[in-house]
């Protein structure tokens, strides 16, 4: 039978079987909504867990006894996003050269590993922005029009920077890859740096 706290207060229900819990769990999330709040993690028999908990719960239902859900404005939650993106874009930024470098010549094993961990940079900036935008729609969000023009800037910018590394991959025009990083992927991260440098709405 599990026991559910929500952000430290008890709820004054335990829930026997997995249908009671998906009613209540569908009624909670609506509500949550309806005061302009979201799920920001959830805590299952002493282990956090920010994303799957739903999956998670299901899979586990029969043996779990505590959880704890810990709620967020969706304005900390963008808030947050984009400061985590601003610090993500510094460590990216820093990283360029050292990624480039390499494909000027013959790149090695660990060489390519770091590649690889660029490209999914990348990636994970495109999901974050994709989830920024997302909560912006939501009401009472509001964002600096600046810092929304240049997370949509950069969105649109990836995924042509993503085709244009693998295209000289596949081509085996390492030059290319490098070129490509220095001159067009630094650029966009540079710009997305620029409009977000200074913004005091965003934590440094």
């Amino acid at each position: 039978m599990i026991r559910v706290r929500l952000d430290d207060q008890v709820i004054d229900s335990e829930f026997s079987t997995l249908e009671l819990f998906d009613a209540f769990w569908r009624t909670f999330t609506a509500d949550l909504d309806r005061r302009g709040r979201m799920i920001h993690y959830v805590t299952i028999d002493g282990e956090d867990y920010y994303h799957e908990y739903e999956q998670i719960i299901v899979q586990n239902f029969e043996s779990i006894q505590n959880l704890s859900i810990k709620s967020i404005t969706y304005q900390d939650a963008l808030n947050d996003t984009i400061a985590e993106l601003k610090r993500y874009n510094e460590n990216m930024l820093a990283a360029v050269n050292q990624v480039a470098s390499p494909f000027y010549g013959e790149p090695l094993d660990e060489d390519w590993n770091l590649f690889k961990q660029f490209c999914a940079g990348l990636e994970w900036m495109y999901q974050a922005i994709a989830f920024s935008q997302s909560l912006r729609d939501k009401q009472g969000c509001v964002t600096e029009k600046e810092i929304c023009n240049g997370l949509d800037s950069l969105y649109r910018a990836i995924p042509g920077l993503l085709s244009s590394l693998e295209a000289s991959l596949l081509e085996k025009n390492w030059t290319s890859v490098a070129d490509c990083l220095l001159y067009e992927v630094e650029a966009s991260l540079e710009q997305f740096h620029t409009v977000l440098k200074g913004m005091e709405s965003i934590d440094a």
